[in-house]
């Protein structure tokens, strides 16, 4: 953000705001005050270390892919996942367009079981943070399903908007706004709501006139990520999602060697979804909360996205006579 005179310019930034969900579940388990003048109370540590591991590890991968920008890691990331791609290119070539992409500030903040990360878009080259987005992504296409099958999911939004930072690392502005009303109001049970800004952004990448050192780079980048098949689909209620179980990201993980891990992450976020359901339905439907209720029309929703997509993971139910599902992993299976 910078001032002049009487008037502040503010830039456009792309957000990512993940929310960690039951929150208020755990909150509730707290006991009442009965004195102030005893103000410690005991919680079990189990259930502590559960719910605080997985904001801190979600606070740790972003900060890891963002410190990634600034050493080899991310350049060799890069190579291995999109091998055809830069073999296209000189060596002098690849490492000019990613000498650029660590010139952006990439911030982490946290507030409550929130963690936001942002990116200012560059004037003149907004193509750049394509390379994060696509970075963004691949982490929570991972780290959705690993919080599910963890028993404590996430939900949240992307999107670009105008903001700036009050100081360092500490955001503000209407693309907080969106993003925060997106994943509050939108998402509602475990996904990751792609705003329309961000599909319009990237139609807009692949129509810039570019210097053709960059030309190819760019347009590859913003094809992959607008394929419906990998990264970007469309939800029962029109909006655009994050595919985390694209048939694509099950091949890339293969090739990077954690294909099992992910499978079996697969496994047991359905193993939850289902007893979840099985739960729903026992409950007595005349004293259900309007919150149980929505929770089994949103994870009604959650198993079918995961029953089309389990086949692409190599996994496989079959149900007796009763309904209940036996879920088993096909033997030497190869996305």
């Amino acid at each position: 953000m910078s001032k002049k005179s009487n008037t502040v310019d503010v830039d456009l930034y792309i957000v990512t705001l993940i929310d960690i969900m039951g929150q208020n579940d755990f909150f509730g388990k707290f006991p009442p005050i009965t004195s102030y003048y005893r103000k410690t109370e005991t919680i079990p540590q189990k259930e502590c270390n559960k719910i605080t591991s997985e904001i801190t590890d979600v606070r740790k991968i972003f900060s890891c892919f963002h410190d990634g920008l600034y050493s080899n890691e991310l350049y060799n990331y890069m190579i291995t996942t999109w091998n055809d791609f830069f073999s296209k290119f000189q060596i002098e070539i690849r490492d000019s367009a990613m000498e650029q992409v660590r010139e952006l500030k990439i911030e982490t903040q946290q507030f409550s079981d929130s963690i936001m990360c942002y990116v200012k878009i560059p004037d003149g080259f907004p193509w750049l943070c394509l390379i994060i987005l696509e970075g963004w992504m691949s982490i929570l296409s991972v780290k959705i399903k690993d919080t599910l099958a963890n028993k404590i999911p996430i939900r949240g939004a992307i999107t670009i908007g105008y903001g700036w930072e009050i100081e360092k690392g500490n955001f503000y502005g209407p693309a907080l706004a969106t993003a925060h009303r997106i994943e509050s109001q939108y998402a509602k049970y475990p996904r990751i709501i792609i705003d329309d800004c961000i599909i319009n952004f990237l139609k807009t990448c692949k129509a810039l006139s570019l210097p053709r050192l960059f030309e190819y780079f760019r347009e590859e980048e913003a094809k992959v990520l607008f394929d419906p098949y990998n990264f970007i689909v469309k939800d029962f209620d029109g909006f655009n999602i994050l595919n985390y179980l694209s048939p694509k990201i099950a091949v890339e993980t293969n090739k990077l060697g954690f294909f099992e891990k992910e499978r079996e992450s697969v496994l047991e976020c359905y193993k939850f979804i289902s007893k979840s359901l099985r739960k729903f339905a026992k409950s007595n439907k005349n004293t259900r909360t309007p919150e149980l209720q929505k929770l089994s029309i949103y994870y009604t929703l959650l198993e079918k996205y995961f029953s089309k997509n389990l086949p692409f993971w190599g996994i496989n139910v079959s149900y007796d006579n009763s309904g209940n599902p036996t879920i088993t992993k096909i033997k030497d299976f190869t996305p």
